[in-house]
């Protein structure tokens, strides 16, 4: 989206890009007049709104300064375009003072951000229909993709919208009374779409709208069962409309389950039609019950966000939407494409947080868990760590603060129990940004390698956690010596340290990003040009050693996925993007003699807006079916009931 005033944006052959050039210099104008405009600015649009390249490098050195505290105004910020090497690209000193020109007041700057916004969704509305125009006569893919390809190019458009500021609390105050009061008449604890188990319903206050629920186990801890249960319960007991996607089991196999957990009859007994007269009478009472529930089933095999989102739309239209299951999230695909599976399960996992916040439903995603639960021991009690494939760091890891510019490690946040906490991330164009850690949590005891840089940089890390890499995301153990990482040029203020000999001498055998531009600019290449106005250098691998077990930790930052410890860009989970995260819990299956073979447990790991506790059930295995808890039943045989 950032075009220069004399590059085609994908437009028809004559024609200018939309553009408006007048409303960028009065926004740029206003920014240097106030330094207020500067935030008021920031809080809606990034550079990628502008047209002309030149006024985007403006915008980037003025909101440079403003993190760093400093005043804008024509030599503060042609000092910056010059330490950047953006000046001569910004058009110099004389293209400064022409934009100083325009500057009058900053009354209307919301007004002339709206106008270079919607020009520069025009643009990008241009670019993507020519490229799907491309694709359709080449012809090289299926249909199908192409489609595909073509809804992700459009629905990326509308996604973006002008970031909205703030609201006076008086306007939030009577929706909020309206919204209490009826919770007051309602008088129940469930406020949202319920579980059908009490227990857990009173933890949760059942399911929000706009939630993502990430429920997980391993194989046969019965992830499928529970999430049908849920089902069930919310359609035949609430009346609460069920979008099912399932992506692993037919639709005939989910019917023949929810059959038998309604009918409490048993699955092998219905598969080869051995039924007792007692039985008969159980089948056709759930029969009746399940064909008047409003849940709809859909088996494609292999969806993506982008599909699923589509159906979604249409049983909302209808009213025929309240609850959305997705089993499970690792047989799903991006509808774009990823570097690797780490990455693509990200993708994912945003796709489906913002599918809940559009449709205003909760989503109940399946995962499964990784085999780190029976490595670690312990009985196969899963914890957060076991979600992800991210791996984590040692407590020395120092992450730096973006409002104080403070270094604190892992350990001590760990330690201090704070949340939320401003730090500094990488967006998608390689900028560096300001993000929110809302925690730190222990990922348990495991081996760990130290990594060291060219510049000095190292850092210890388990086997699997990714790093930023030329490639994209890459796991520690797939990373080699003379490699390359991403790592920030230098950190914003306050805290912003000279850089360091080493990384000098890195620096100088490396391509420069004028070199890098110069090198894009030549080959057409955009990927070359992102590079070369991206915040990162890449440093090399020198030493990469094996350390012993080490305690770990990881922590969530939302949106950008990724953080800085070490100096070093690092990955973090699919964890982040949920509001709560539940385990299914079954000790007879590592431990069969247990006493309760019967009892399992629903681990609340995560949840955002409440409390995290253990929620004991009973699971009825013969036909699938989860129970509150009995220790009666608990203390049956798995053949019992």
């Amino acid at each position: 989206m950032n075009d220069n005033s004399g590059q085609s944006s994908g437009g028809a052959a004559g024609l200018i890009p939309p553009q408006a050039l007048e409303a960028e210099r009065s926004i740029l104008a206003a920014m240097m007049l106030d330094q207020g405009a500067i935030g008021r600015a920031v809080e809606s649009i990034d550079s990628r709104v502008f047209y002309r390249t030149a006024h985007a490098k403006v915008f980037e050195a003025l909101v440079a300064l403003y993190t760093r505290n400093e005043a804008a105004d024509l030599i503060t910020v042609s000092e910056e375009l010059r330490k950047r090497g953006d000046l001569e690209a910004a058009g110099g000193p004389a293209a400064l003072a022409g934009i100083m020109e325009a500057a009058t007041t900053t009354a209307n700057l919301e007004h002339y951000i709206r106008i270079a916004h919607s020009k520069a969704i025009l643009r990008q509305m241009i670019r993507a229909t020519n490229e799907i125009q491309q694709q359709c006569y080449a012809s090289t893919e299926e249909t199908a993709t192409l489609l595909d390809q073509a809804e992700a190019r459009i629905f990326a458009i509308t996604d973006q919208r002008i970031r909205e500021g703030f609201f006076r609390i008086g306007e939030l105050v009577m929706p909020s009374m309206e919204h209490v009061e009826a919770l007051f008449n309602r008088k129940s604890q469930v406020t949202g779409v319920p579980s059908g188990w009490d227990d857990l319903d009173k933890l949760t206050s059942g399911w929000q709208p706009g939630d993502l629920i990430i429920l997980a186990g391993r194989p046969s801890m019965g992830k499928t069962s529970a999430v049908m249960n849920m089902a069930e319960n919310a359609a035949i007991r609430f009346n609460i409309p069920v979008a099912v996607f399932s992506l692993e089991m037919s639709k005939e196999q989910l019917a023949l389950r929810l059959l038998c957990s309604q009918g409490e009859v048993s699955l092998q007994k219905v598969r080869t039609g051995f039924l007792g007269q007692e039985d008969w009478p159980r089948l056709t009472t759930g029969a009746g019950l399940l064909t008047k529930a409003p849940i709809y089933i859909d088996d494609s095999p292999a969806l993506s966000v982008l599909e699923i989102r589509a159906k979604c739309r249409r049983l909302k239209a209808e009213d025929k939407l309240g609850l959305v299951i997705i089993d499970y999230l690792q047989l799903m695909r991006s509808s774009t494409p990823a570097e690797n599976r780490v990455q693509e399960i990200s993708q994912i996992s945003r796709g489906l947080k913002a599918l809940a916040k559009e449709l205003k439903v909760p989503v109940i995603a399946l995962s499964q868990l990784s085999r780190a639960v029976e490595q670690r021991g312990g009985g196969g009690r899963p914890q957060l760590s076991d979600l992800r494939d991210s791996g984590c760091l040692t407590a020395d890891s120092r992450v730096q603060r973006a409002d104080t510019g403070a270094e604190s490690t892992m350990g001590e946040l760990l330690a201090s129990g704070e949340r939320d906490i401003p730090v500094w991330t990488i967006d998608e164009n390689f900028r560096l940004v300001r993000g929110v850690m809302s925690h730190v949590f222990s990922s348990g005891v495991k081996p760990v390698s130290e990594m060291k840089l060219a510049s000095g940089r190292s850092i210890k890390a388990s086997a699997n956690h990714p790093f930023l890499t030329l490639d994209g995301w890459r796991r520690l153990d797939q990373l080699e010596m003379g490699g390359r990482l991403g790592t920030p040029r230098r950190m914003p203020a306050p805290a912003e340290p000279a850089m360091c000999p080493e990384a000098e001498l890195v620096e100088a055998a490396a391509p420069g990003r004028d070199r890098l531009a110069r090198v894009a600019q030549v080959l057409h290449d955009p990927g070359l040009q992102a590079l070369a106005e991206s915040d990162l250098f890449w440093d090399e691998i020198v030493s990469l050693e094996p350390f012993g077990e080490q305690p770990v930790f990881d922590a969530t930052v939302h949106g950008t996925h990724n953080f800085i410890a070490n100096g070093i860009v690092v990955h973090n989970s699919i964890e982040q993007d949920a509001d709560v995260v539940m385990f299914v819990y079954r000790e007879v299956v590592y431990k069969p003699d247990t006493a309760e073979p019967g009892k399992a447990q629903m681990i609340i790991a995560k949840q955002r807006n409440g409390p995290t506790d253990d929620v004991n059930l009973t699971f009825l295995r013969e036909c699938t079916k989860f129970v509150p808890y009995s220790p009666t039943m608990s203390g049956e045989t798995e053949s019992g009931f």
